[in-house]
């Protein structure tokens, strides 16, 4: 961990204070941390017009500096890249998407003797979700979503319940989606439930997926 646990603290604490910003780019870059720069970065594109030639030359240097260094931002998630979607606010993640196609294998039936079980298909969705919960980059994550087609739905409770033991305490927005068509549908306003979860209100929105499933998960 790059950052004090005493950091982290003070930046949930008050994620829109950026003073406690520039505290943590200070010992990010100290220690020749990537972040540390993209804190800067975006620190000084604070507060500027968006139609300034000072906003768009920071901003090509934002998008080099993730694309650059992509490995070294995502960890694990680099070879990912194809099935997710981030959002960076300040040298932090703070909304992710991550989706997969895969399907569970079939089920064992018993066959002659001898004869091999199909090998498990491993859960890239459960994988990709480890991988963003250990960076400390998503020490401020606040909104999730997760989606699978409809016969990889196994997959996503698998990774669901991988949010709801480690998910950051900023958390607060859970989506829980199916690849109908292989987009992402529009939501039914009747699909979505609030509970308290880890003290703050966490807020579960489904479009075809079981959202009681989802309740005993975070209870």
């Amino acid at each position: 961990m790059a950052l004090s646990q005493k950091i982290i603290e003070l930046l949930r604490e008050d994620p829109e204070d950026l003073e406690r910003y520039r505290v943590a780019a200070d010992q990010l870059q100290a220690q020749g941390d990537v972040r540390g720069e993209l804190i800067a970065l975006e620190l000084a594109r604070v507060g500027l017009d968006e139609r300034t030639p000072r906003w768009r030359t920071l901003t090509g240097a934002i998008d080099r500096l993730l694309e650059e260094h992509s490995k070294q931002l995502l960890g694990a998630l680099w070879t990912a890249t194809g099935n997710l979607r981030l959002v960076w606010r300040l040298g932090f993640i703070r909304e992710a998407a991550l989706w997969t196609f895969g399907a569970p294998p079939p089920p064992v039936t018993t066959g002659r003797a001898g004869a091999r079980a199909p090998r498990a298909r491993v859960n890239k969705l459960l994988k990709h979700t480890d991988a963003l919960l250990s960076l400390e980059s998503s020490a401020l994550l606040e909104h999730l979503t997760l989606a699978s087609t409809f016969n990889a739905q196994l997959f996503l409770w698998d990774a669901c319940e991988r949010v709801s033991q480690g998910a950051p305490p900023t958390l607060h927005r859970l989506d829980l989606r199916d690849l109908d068509g292989r987009t992402l549908p529009d939501w039914e306003p009747e699909r979505q439930v609030e509970l308290v979860w880890r003290r703050r209100v966490l807020t579960l929105r489904s479009d075809t997926l079981s959202l009681e499933s989802a309740v005993e998960l975070f209870s």
